[in-house]
């Protein structure tokens, strides 16, 4: 449990179709806890309140076999048409098909968010073929427009990416690139993101622990080869995270299945709850 006082609202949203939303007046905005520095929206919420980004809204060279004309998933939206009489498509958004990796374009998504008291972003960050994928928009992005007014972490996007991303492909079967990676691939994902990200004043930590979630979890403890070797990956990660000067790692995991009961290295063999198992590791 989160030991300040917050309530942590984790919101699914989808941040490309942008937040509808009328512009408040400076009186509305300091009612709801919101300040307004020369234009800058900063929210003074006691509550921490974050929502998901997907940031698949920006030209990534290697998804250019998908997205041939480099807008990557607004290909997907421009490109809709009618499947029943009276659907409407496309759907235009409402501040156009913008590029997120542009700091102008960012400025907007993070004043809408904090003028709705949203102040992290829990960013998707995705690592195939041992390279990151999609990163741009964080770095070139928020990073360099955020201006300390939201926190933002990371959630490891680590599952497989198949051709659910692929509107051309009507196989949903076929996977581009494996989620799941081997223990010196995950070292090299310990200390990227240890001294690219945490290392940062606007990175969000409990406690001073950095704060780091895990999309799948059994993707990691198959890839990696067992609940033994994870936990022993997870220590070395705790354990790097305290020499570079943190008080510890405040670890999220994501379980989407139940995971089998009978797991080599689980105390008693048996897992009756997913809980077990998450504490374990």
């Amino acid at each position: 449990m989160i030991k300040r006082n917050m309530f942590f609202g984790i919101l699914t949203i989808l941040i490309f179709t942008a937040f509808i939303v009328a512009k408040n007046s400076l009186a509305q905005n300091a009612q709801n806890g919101i300040s307004n520095k020369n234009g800058i929206l900063t929210s003074n919420s006691k509550y921490d309140v974050a929502a998901f980004y997907w940031p698949n809204y920006h030209y990534d060279p290697r998804l250019e076999f998908i997205f041939p004309a480099k807008k990557v998933e607004w290909e997907t939206i421009w490109n809709a048409r009618p499947k029943v009489p009276g659907e409407h498509q496309p759907r235009v958004p409402l501040w156009g098909y913008q590029n997120e990796a542009d700091p102008k374009v960012m400025d907007e998504k993070i004043n809408a968010a904090v003028s709705h008291n949203i102040n992290v972003f829990i960013f998707d960050w995705y690592w195939y073929g041992n390279k990151p994928l999609l990163e741009d928009c964080l770095d070139n992005g928020f990073l360099r427009d955020n201006h300390h007014r939201m926190k933002f972490y990371i959630m490891w996007a680590n599952h497989d990416a198949t051709t659910y991303w692929d509107p051309k492909e009507p196989n949903k079967t076929q996977v581009y690139w494996k989620g799941g990676v081997n223990r010196i691939t995950f070292n090299t994902i310990v200390n990227r993101v240890i001294n690219k990200y945490f290392r940062r004043s606007s990175y969000y930590k409990i406690d001073g622990k950095p704060v780091f979630a895990s999309y799948e979890l059994d993707n990691f403890i198959k890839g990696i080869g067992g609940t033994k070797a994870a936990k022993e990956a997870l220590d070395y990660f705790r354990r790097k995270t305290i020499e570079a000067g943190f008080r510890g790692l405040y670890m999220q995991a994501i379980l989407w299945s139940a995971l089998q009961k009978n797991l080599p290295g689980v105390p008693m063999e048996l897992v009756g709850t997913q809980n077990l198992l998450i504490n374990f590791v």
